[in-house]
């Protein structure tokens, strides 16, 4: 039941989302793009089963994420040249620090999510965390300027930018496989195909 409601409500949240951002107000819902961010983390943190290692797994990869994010900033690898626009938030060294925590919700997510494929084999589950990291990036990446969220120089993202994704999924989703277990989190998942809706709807609905 608990987990009904969450999922009710983060549906309501990113609907409303879609609508606000189409709205006079678009700046109000731009700014509030990290208070997205932080209840979707914890609408999955409190569904998901935790140890005290996974949360110090879990810190370690905002850590991660939001490192790879500062080098890639201010020196182009592993993404390519891109800037963070003011949607998300303050900054560290030009990094917004909510992207840590995207990271960790991301990652997170999507190796649970893997469960609904795979749950014997830590390689394959492996693999497909990787594989809808690599979608939601696909989906986010040509709105997201529109969002104010980031923009990259010239034409926009290359294979540059989808390796480094994968990369560094594969890097932090190695640490996560072995730790979270096969329970299927219905939350995780709806957190997923959210994000994937709400990055969407901005192709078919665009804001311009």
């Amino acid at each position: 039941m608990k987990q009904k409601i969450i999922i009710g409500v983060l549906s309501i949240w990113y609907l409303v989302g879609i609508i606000g951002f189409h709205s006079d107000f678009f700046y109000v819902f731009s700014i509030l793009t990290p208070l997205s961010m932080m209840l979707s983390f914890w609408a999955l943190y409190v569904t998901s089963k935790k140890s005290d290692r996974l949360k110090l797994i879990l810190l370690l990869i905002y850590f991660v994420g939001l490192t790879v994010e500062v080098i890639g900033i201010n020196t182009g690898i592993p993404f390519g040249t891109y800037v963070y626009l003011e949607g998300l938030g303050s900054k560290i060294m030009g990094t917004p620090w909510i992207i840590g925590l995207n990271w960790v919700l991301l990652s997170w997510a999507a190796v649970q999510s893997a469960s609904y494929f795979s749950i014997q084999h830590k390689l394959f589950k492996w693999a497909i965390a990787i594989l809808i990291m690599l979608i939601i990036d696909m989906v986010m990446e040509p709105v997201a300027p529109d969002l104010r969220m980031w923009v990259f120089a010239g034409s926009g993202p290359g294979f540059m930018n989808y390796l480094g994704w994968a990369l560094v999924s594969a890097l932090v989703h190695g640490f996560l496989v072995r730790e979270v277990d096969d329970h299927r989190n219905h939350t995780a998942l709806a957190i997923i195909g959210l994000q994937i809706i709400f990055f969407s709807s901005f192709q078919f609905w665009p804001l311009n």
